[in-house]
């Protein structure tokens, strides 16, 4: 069992102007290196051996369809874009994940992840899953000293901009990704049109993670959040691409 405990979710009191969080921005330090940093090229010989090509991009010889994690129809090719050591699988084990892109449609988040762990004869791959995406983590041990993942995953699209958090064990994982353990949702782009299942016609809300601080046991996510439901002449600025104006007010969150 995992002994880590949410605590409560501070929402912050500042009012702010609807606008979609900056991607750019990011709301931890991650641990994850970049793959010239992380050694992606020598890692990824437990990929695909004496195939490896390591220049502005680190990937293995061939196409989506040659793809070692499962090759596929897409068109193009694909790259590591992370990589993250850590003792994944044993408080003592020498684990690896790489984070890939470029040969999985959107319901996978068009990425995925290898998992590697070092043994006396080198690294050797155990698996690659679609959709676990790990270009942006932090390590966190968890009660068995082994490390666990808390990711950050930034998307949007049509005017809907989320970002989750997702706490990743690389050990127990299934394989699909763990639902979030937090998200934020932006809708402001939408006009609130479609509404959301749990939101009233045209209701944008404006929600977006200012930052998120760890300790040995406990996570702190700070956040903002408002909602607006749109009058006519609102709904009709929206669409004319005058963003309304949505404050943000204080509001506790418990995450189980």
């Amino acid at each position: 069992m995992v002994c880590l405990r949410i605590l409560p979710v501070f929402l912050a009191i500042v009012a702010m102007r609807a606008q979609p969080p900056g991607f750019e921005k990011p709301v931890f330090k991650t641990d994850t290196m970049s793959p010239q940093a992380g050694g992606a090229a020598e890692l990824l010989e437990a990929v695909c051996p004496g195939q490896v090509v390591a220049g502005k991009q680190i990937n293995c010889r061939g196409t989506c369809k040659t793809f070692p994690g499962g090759g596929s129809d897409w068109v193009g090719g694909w790259e590591i874009t992370g990589v993250l050591r850590g003792h994944f699988l044993t408080p003592d084990s020498d684990d690896a994940v790489l984070s890939e892109k470029g040969c999985e449609p959107h319901m996978a988040n068009w990425g995925g992840t290898f998992l590697l762990t070092r043994r006396t004869d080198g690294w050797k791959q155990l698996w690659f899953k679609a959709g676990f995406i790990t270009e942006s983590c932090h390590k966190l041990t968890g009660a068995d000293r082994r490390d666990l993942l808390v990711c950050e995953l930034a998307y949007g699209g049509q005017g809907l901009i989320l970002r989750n958090l997702q706490l990743i064990d690389l050990k127990n994982s299934q394989s699909e990704p763990p639902e979030p353990f937090f998200q934020a949702a932006n809708t402001v782009g939408t006009c609130g049109l479609p509404s959301a299942d749990d939101v009233p016609a045209h209701t944008v809300v404006n929600a977006s993670i200012e930052r998120i601080e760890f300790t040995a046991a406990t996570i702190r996510v700070y956040a903002r959040y408002g909602k607006l439901t749109l009058n006519r002449r609102q709904l009709n600025d929206c669409m004319r691409n005058h963003v309304p104006f949505v404050p943000t007010k204080l509001k506790l969150i418990t995450e189980p």
